[in-house]
């Protein structure tokens, strides 16, 4: 009987134990998620304030017809030595960046890219947090939640309208706020190239592009 109700007692405060355990984290759940949230508002906030000519100018770069502001663009926010990348290709320095760009004009009749995601539409830049490379190397990055829209209208071939949600990843050098890499993202479209090709493509098309002096007779817009 003394076994039996030792037992007892030790099964109901075993019970009692998970009891509040659970209690205590049912009451701690809301605050964890408060907290998160909380701290995601401000990364994002923090982001914003302090990109936000970036972050405008860089979607701008996709939307404007004129390639003086594209290139205006590029020396005003990247390194000389910047490095473009995408699904399709990569292409170092921004004579070859504002090539590939500019080239864009002429393939499509308009561009839209704006801030968000369709099935997310609170998505907002944000700053990564920074790992000990990226710290040594005085780096921070900034993720920008983005929709693209590139239409063709007079298409005769293919879809007249491509929508394309991304993550543009710049990668800010502290020391004067320049970008050293940017990168895009598709996440509605799974294609991609491997390393080697995206390199030889990039090659390829801005070898072209200097010989036809596609984006490199502008001046930069002052």
């Amino acid at each position: 009987m003394l076994l039996a109700t030792s037992s007892f007692l030790t099964g109901a405060l075993v019970l009692l134990s998970a009891s509040t355990l659970v209690t205590a984290q049912q009451i701690d759940l809301p605050i964890m998620a408060s907290s998160l949230s909380s701290a995601a508002a401000n990364a994002s906030g923090a982001a914003t304030a302090k990109y936000s000519t970036l972050i405008t100018n860089v979607l701008k770069l996709y939307t404007t017809r004129d390639p003086a502001v594209q290139a205006k663009i590029l020396e005003d926010h990247y390194l000389p030595t910047a490095t473009f990348e995408d699904p399709l290709m990569i292409v170092n320095g921004t004579t070859s960046i504002v090539s590939q760009f500019h080239a864009l004009l002429s393939a499509f009749s308009s561009i839209d890219a704006t801030q968000g995601l369709p099935n997310n539409l609170s998505a907002t830049p944000t700053i990564e947090t920074a790992d000990a490379a990226s710290l040594s190397k005085g780096i921070e990055t900034l993720v920008i939640p983005n929709t693209q829209v590139y239409k063709n209208e007079k298409a005769k071939i293919g879809p007249k309208e491509i929508s394309i949600e991304a993550n543009t990843f710049l990668q800010v050098e502290q020391a004067s706020g320049k970008v050293v890499y940017h990168k895009d993202e598709w996440l509605n479209h799974k294609f991609e190239n491997p390393t080697l090709i995206k390199k030889a493509s990039g090659a390829t098309s801005s070898a072209i592009f200097k010989l036809f002096n596609i984006g490199g007779s502008e001046k930069p817009a002052h």
